[in-house]
């Protein structure tokens, strides 16, 4: 996220319905790409991507192990995500 943008920002790309379900899924615990990919169904570059916009944004955080990068979540879940919120369009919560 550019410096600036704040809460726009932040709203932008918490907008999008594959950052929610990675925030989610890493809620479980630190993950690689390619165990969210295969979680989640998604393709290992569209992760990758959206894991780029969550670090950008201070959402994720990464280390490296050896070759891979594990991933996750930073600070506490926010309150949206254990009441299983979803971004308008991204279907039912029940």
């Amino acid at each position: 996220m550019r410096r600036g943008e704040g809460v726009l920002g932040l709203a932008r790309v918490l907008g999008h319905e594959t950052n929610v379900r990675l925030i989610e899924a890493l809620s479980a615990g630190e993950a690689t790409v390619s165990d969210l990919a295969c979680g989640l169904a998604l393709e290992q570059p569209r992760v990758s991507t959206h894991l780029a916009q969550l670090r950008a944004a201070g959402l994720v955080a990464c280390r490296a192990t050896g070759r891979q990068r594990v991933y996750a979540r930073r600070g506490e879940a926010p309150a949206w995500s254990a009441a299983g919120w979803r971004p308008p369009g991204a279907g039912s919560s029940s």
